[in-house]
């Protein structure tokens, strides 16, 4: 019994081997890949450039232009007891007008800065333009003496004089009296000179505007002009003699070649001289 129960243990494991070896295995399919798709590029969107507005036009007019106005003379008259300087000039152009006018005190000058203003952005006609102004100095602050005006460089030959004892009287009659010059006196007290002999220098104005004029050892004649406390002297045929080495009569003429104006102090008349003198 032990034998077929053997066996029989083998034929079930033959058949069994049979079975496994004995049929052939349907092959498993091997899968395709899915096709892939390409990918579709799609457009990129390009940003837009921010479109510039146009700049709006500056509508804030130019700064005017200031210059200095070119002044050719200035005169210094007193008039209802102020002190004035009457400009005279030419602008460059037709647009140039006067500007701020303004004053100030250095020492014995008076400065007067007149200024000039033109559009900056127009046209103008190339022609001089002359201008006169009259400016009223500013003397109610300062000290008594004797200044001397400048107008943007340009010095008036009459000075200003401050102070009761220099204010300029009506006009006197000073002509037909023989004057004695009896000294100089500069403002700034360098060239003071005192005449020793006064009766040798002296001017005499004639009614008809002539002027004779004694120079020491020399006579000489001339004309002079009398406008209120204006005075000026035009020097006329003069003899050449030398009158020696102390003499002080070329001093003396030429002094009186720079007369501007004159006042009366009690009985002695005193004539200024140009500022520049």
């Amino acid at each position: 019994m032990k034998k077929i129960f053997v066996f029989a243990l083998f034929g079930v494991l033959a058949v069994t081997i049979a079975a496994c070896g004995g049929q052939t295995p349907t092959p498993t399919p091997t899968p395709q890949p899915e096709p892939t798709a390409e990918p579709v590029e799609e457009p990129t969107a390009v940003p837009e450039e921010p479109t510039e507005e146009p700049a709006a036009a500056d509508e804030t007019p130019a700064e005017p232009i200031i210059g200095v106005a070119p002044v050719d003379s200035a005169k210094v008259t007193f008039e209802n007891e102020q002190w004035a300087v009457a400009v005279e000039g030419n602008l460059p152009d037709g647009c140039t007008e006067i500007g701020e006018i303004s004053q100030s005190v250095e020492g014995s000058v008076i400065k007067v800065e007149v200024s000039t203003t033109r559009p900056a952005d127009m046209m103008c006609t190339q022609a001089i333009v002359p201008f006169s102004e009259t400016v009223v100095l500013e003397t109610a602050d300062m000290p008594n003496g004797e200044y001397t005006v400048e107008v943007n460089g340009v010095a008036a030959a009459e000075p200003v004089v401050l102070g009761e004892e220099h204010m300029p009287e009506a006009a006197a009659d000073i002509t037909g009296i023989v004057w004695q010059w009896t000294e100089f006196q500069d403002t700034a007290g360098e060239n003071n000179i005192t005449v020793d002999n006064p009766e040798n220098y002296t001017v005499t104005f004639l009614p008809d505007n002539q002027v004779s004029i004694q120079a020491d050892c020399n006579q000489v004649g001339g004309s002079y002009t009398l406008d209120g406390s204006s005075l000026t002297i035009q020097l006329g045929p003069s003899t050449m003699a030398f009158c020696g080495e102390e003499s002080l009569d070329q001093q003396f003429l030429e002094k009186l070649g720079f007369v501007a104006t004159y006042v009366m102090d009690g009985d002695n008349l005193v004539m200024n001289l140009q500022a520049d003198a």
